[in-house]
C-alpha cells in the first residue's frame, strides 16, 4: 500500500476507537487480491507490513469491551494472517487470546468478480 493509503486505513480505525465509543459489534472487511493473482505477491506478510496492519487491530481491540469484533479476510490469506498476528503478538510480548477473531468474510471468487467490474469502472 502507498502512504496515502496507509493514512486512510490508519484514520479508518483511529475514528472507530476515538469517535464510535458507543460501538460493541463490529465486522471490519479487509479486501486483499486473491493470493497468487498479483505477478511479484510475496506468500508472507512481512514484520513491517504486520506492524502497520496488526497494531491499529490491537488499540481498537483493547479499546472497549466487545461483544463481538471481527476482522475479516479474503479467503486464501487467513493463515497468513493467523501466524503474522501471532508473530507480531510474541514480538510485542502479548500472549493469551486475541480480542478480536479473524474470519473469511470475501471468497477468492466473489471478490475476483465483484474486483474486475470495479477495475471497468461499473462499481
Amino acid at each position: 500500500m502507498t502512504d496515502k493509503h496507509w493514512g486512510i486505513y490508519d484514520a479508518i480505525f483511529e475514528l472507530l476507537q476515538n469517535d464510535y465509543l458507543g460501538l460493541r459489534r463490529l465486522r471490519l472487511s479487509h479486501f486483499f487480491q486473491p493470493k497468487g493473482s498479483l505477478e511479484n505477491q510475496v506468500g508472507t506478510i512481512t514484520e513491517d507490513v504486520a506492524e502497520r496492519l496488526f497494531r491499529p487491530w490491537d488499540m481498537l481491540a483493547s479499546s472497549r469491551d466487545w461483544q463481538r469484533l471481527e476482522i475479516g479476510i479474503t479467503e486464501g490469506w487467513l493463515d497468513d494472517f493467523e501466524q503474522a498476528v501471532e508473530r507480531w503478538k510474541e514480538r510485542q510480548g502479548q500472549g493469551g487470546e486475541r480480542r478480536y477473531t479473524l474470519l473469511v468474510t470475501m471468497t477468492g471468487e466473489w471478490y475476483g468478480e465483484n474486483f474486475r467490474m470495479c477495475d471497468a469502472g461499473v462499481w
